[in-house]
């Protein structure tokens, strides 16, 4: 039992602490675990000790235990009296050689009541194990090693005879296979049990049990499975699965797969899936994958992955993945990427990545990047109603001259307005508001619609709208309106208007108005408004107004005004800004006299180069 303790409390009479009565009962716990047992003293033992029968144990006084306490104590004595114990010299450790027993093998006996085992080693027991392992063929005998020496053609043992080899064979002679006797005339002479000869029948021909130049068919068929059922009059099948099913008369399809299923009659397919399922009849189909799948009649698909999926009657895909996939009829797409998507009828697309997108009807592409389209999605967020900036919650992969459609706007192609800009990643610039509140998902197409022609890298890129040329190097490359014209580099290039012509290097260059004429490298390059003409370098350069007319180098050069003509050949920049306004440089000039028939009073400012005439006189 531990020590029980009594509380007193936290002071004097203040009756926190134990009852008398609890405290009392801890006092005796207390003794009774004193007088009972072996009590458990929490500290050091002080004082002497003794016995029950009062002898002294533990002397406290002397610090000492009596001499008669301690057992044996005589011997104790003893050893002490022999001083310090290690220098005495006591053996500590001891290695036992063999000079030690043979020192003493006279002393040692050992008696036959010593061995436990004595009868294993008896005489008779030991001759009988002997004899058994003489039976069972172990070495019961040895000599001396031998030694076998070959020197030249004499063949020796040491200390003993030797042999002469020189009778025998003692190198190989060159050999040729014809002065080889015996040799077998057969395959299986060979050990070749296996091979399967070249015949006539089913029976003797290659693996997948299928003949080889069949005496009795015009058919080839080479391969696992190749042209294994209903195979066309004079149908050529090499390659696993080659024309498996249903090649018609007179095809060709060599690879992998190529031909698989209802090959069309005289059509041609080569390379590894080629012409897979349902090519066309007359059709060509040369590359891993071309003309993969339901390949139109009379088509040409050469390269991999080429008019992949429902290639056009009569439609021309050459190059990496041209054609790939919807490639209209009578279309054609040369290079690699070129008209690879939704490629429209009687389409031309020629060069990289050329109306590599919803490229339209009859639509001319011809160029890297030419008519390159795109159409994208994003999710509605705000704005397009009342002002022209349109909020969506992605822009990536929006391009400049995407027609807008969805909720909200029109499904009239040329009444849905087009992306002048894109802002930032969430914010975009449109031609004109929507028709209502847009909401949910809007397309944003940038391809390059029907009849128009884009001719030259980047020419006709995106936007390009019906019935539009663009010739040369980034010509008509944004938003190029329905009928416009762009011819040279970067004529045209970015939001040129409906009818727009602009002719020359960066003529017309950003947003050329409706039906305006910029002739001329840098005319009309920028603003060029409605039914306004820039014809001579740097004429109507920009901001030139409505109507306008400028002929001429630098000929209304900065903001002409709307409605105005200027005609310039001084070779200096001519400007006007007054409306209704006719100005030419220069004006031959006469001196005195009076004027001549049918000429009216002209008035002309040589500072502005106007002209006016006097009415009525």
């Amino acid at each position: 039992m531990t020590q029980k303790l009594i509380n007193t409390g936290t002071s004097a009479n203040k009756g926190d602490g134990d009852p008398l009565r609890l405290a009392f009962e801890k006092i005796n716990d207390n003794f009774t675990e004193l007088y009972t047992g072996s009590p458990i003293v929490p500290q050091d033992l002080r004082g002497s000790v003794f016995g029950d029968d009062s002898t002294l144990l533990v002397d406290g006084v002397n610090s000492s235990i009596p001499k008669a306490n301690i057992e044996d104590s005589t011997n104790w004595d003893t050893a002490f009296g022999w001083g310090n114990h290690s220098t005495a010299g006591y053996l500590t450790s001891y290695t036992v050689t063999e000079s030690d027993v043979t020192t003493h093998q006279t002393a040692l006996s050992i008696t036959e009541s010593q061995i436990t085992d004595l009868a294993h080693y008896d005489d008779t027991a030991l001759a009988t194990r002997v004899t058994t392992l003489e039976n069972a063929g172990y070495i019961t005998s040895e000599t001396d090693s031998q030694e076998l020496t070959l020197v030249g053609t004499d063949l020796s043992i040491s200390s003993g005879n030797t042999v002469d080899l020189s009778g025998f064979l003692t190198s190989v002679p060159a050999q040729t296979f014809a002065s080889l006797t015996g040799t077998p005339t057969t395959i299986a002479g060979y050990g070749i049990t296996d091979a399967l000869a070249l015949g006539t029948t089913a029976t003797t021909a290659l693996a997948g049990d299928t003949a080889l130049f069949d005496s009795t068919t015009s058919e080839v068929a080479i391969g696992s499975s190749a042209g294994e059922t209903s195979q066309g009059t004079k149908a050529v099948a090499i390659g696993e699965n080659a024309g498996k099913t249903s090649q018609g008369n007179f095809t060709v399809a060599v690879g992998d797969s190529a031909g698989l299923t209802g090959q069309g009659a005289g059509g041609i397919a080569i390379g590894p899936g080629a012409g897979m399922t349902t090519q066309g009849v007359e059709t060509i189909a040369i590359g891993a994958n071309s003309g993969m799948t339901t390949q139109g009649e009379n088509a040409l698909a050469i390269g991999s992955y080429v008019g992949v999926t429902s290639q056009g009657v009569s439609a021309v895909a050459v190059g990496n993945r041209a054609g790939g996939t919807s490639q209209g009829e009578k279309s054609i797409a040369i290079g690699y990427f070129a008209g690879v998507d939704s490629q429209g009828d009687s389409a031309v697309a020629i060069g990289e990545n050329a109306g590599q997108t919803t490229q339209g009807t009859s639509a001319v592409a011809i160029g890297k990047n030419a008519g390159i389209g795109g159409t994208t999605t994003a999710t509605y967020v705000s704005g397009g109603e009342a002002d022209t900036t349109l909020i969506v919650d992605d822009t990536t992969g929006i391009n400049v001259g995407s027609r807008v459609s969805g909720t909200g706007f029109l499904t009239q192609v040329n009444r849905q307005p087009r992306v002048l800009s894109v802002d930032n990643g969430t914010t975009l610039t449109i031609e004109y508001t929507s028709d209502s509140t847009p909401s949910g998902v809007l397309t944003f197409n940038a391809q390059q619609y029907n009849f128009a022609i884009g001719i030259g890298e980047d020419a006709g890129a995106y936007g390009q709208q019906d019935y539009t040329v663009a010739l040369g190097y980034g010509a008509g490359n944004f938003v190029q309106d329905e009928q416009a014209i762009a011819i040279g580099p970067a004529a045209g290039n970015n939001n040129q208007g409906l009818g727009g012509v602009a002719v020359g290097s960066q003529a017309g260059e950003t947003n050329q108005d409706s039906h305006g004429i910029a002739v001329g490298k840098w005319a009309g390059r920028s603003d060029q408004a409605n039914e306004a003409i820039a014809i001579g370098y740097q004429a109507g350069y920009t901001g030139q107004g409505a109507h306008a007319i400028a002929i001429g180098q630098d000929a209304g050069k900065t903001s002409q005004a709307a409605q105005s003509i200027v005609l310039n050949a001084t070779g200096s920049i001519l400007d006007n800004t007054q409306q209704d306004s006719f100005v030419v440089k220069p004006v031959r000039s006469v001196s005195g006299g009076t004027l001549p028939a049918g000429f009216k009073q002209v008035g002309y400012n040589p500072t502005t180069g106007e002209f006016i005439y006097l009415d009525g006189v």
